[in-house]
């Protein structure tokens, strides 16, 4: 079977499919992805209910969409570029939009330059979905080396169309530091670029917060703000320094602020 993007789509499980109340559909072990493609997904269970008067009009929407035991997998080939069957075909995602987004899983990033693979696993997330083509909004939680995140995401598409605006909040959990993205993603034929900024900030100590003698009541501080114009996907998440930083120029501001 294969799907209106082009990519190889195979249900091993169970498919059921209703009309009423709701036009609704759940299948059970689904693959998107060739076998030997480094990039695809697959999904436990997929349980989506569609809005009937959209469908009436021509329109893709659904009420609900339900994503459980999902496991993304995104390769990088050696030049940098997403190894992502999906990413060909005529399909116009703009044209679906989800209300309620339940997502529950892992994914992971597999470099082929350096062999090396970032992976978040016991991902939790809920949200909603205006368009698949970029405009996303919703919260949730991951897990990285056995430290649990909550974060917070919003996007949506760029004024002229050829990127998409990304706002991620990853707040401190168990470390002491939180991270704010934003700016603006793009893909250059296939390869990942971002354009923006990222602020790295640690909560303020007890003891620090109270021999305060400042009136300002927030307990967050600024280390540092790095600037990164049009930086690769891959230096910014596969060049590993330490264990709390994803890039090698994070992770020296880190050390700068750290001393100071």
């Amino acid at each position: 079977m294969e799907v209106a993007n082009g990519a190889p789509v195979r249900v091993a499980g169970k498919l059921d499919a209703r009309l009423l109340p709701a036009p609704s559909l759940q299948l059970h072990s689904v693959t998107v992805g060739g076998a030997n493609d480094l990039g695809k997904v697959r999904a436990d269970k997929l349980d989506v209910e569609f809005s009937l008067g959209s469908l009436m009009r021509g329109e893709w929407r659904a009420t609900e969409l339900s994503i459980n035991g999902m496991a993304l997998d995104l390769g990088l080939d050696a030049r940098g570029r997403i190894d992502w069957s999906a990413s060909t075909g005529s399909f116009n995602f703009g044209q679906l939009a989800v209300d309620r987004l339940n997502l529950t899983g892992r994914a992971a990033l597999h470099d082929a330059s350096s062999r090396g693979t970032l992976e978040l696993s016991d991902i939790a997330f809920s949200g909603d979905v205006r368009s698949l083509a970029g405009s996303i909004r919703g919260d949730g939680n991951f897990s990285l080396g056995g430290v649990r995140y909550p974060f917070r995401v919003s996007s949506g598409q760029t004024q002229d169309g050829n990127g998409t605006r990304v706002h991620l909040n990853i707040d401190p959990g168990q470390r002491a530091l939180a991270i704010d993205l934003d700016g603006v993603l793009v893909f250059d034929q296939r390869a990942p670029r971002f354009d923006g900024s990222v602020t790295l900030a640690r909560p303020a100590t007890k003891s620090a917060v109270s021999s305060s003698s400042s009136t300002n009541s927030s307990t967050i501080s600024a280390i540092s703000m790095v600037m990164l114009p049009r930086t690769s996907l891959r230096s910014a998440v596969m060049n590993t320094g330490t264990a709390g930083c994803r890039s090698r120029s994070l992770c020296s501001s880190v050390s700068a602020g750290g001393s100071a």
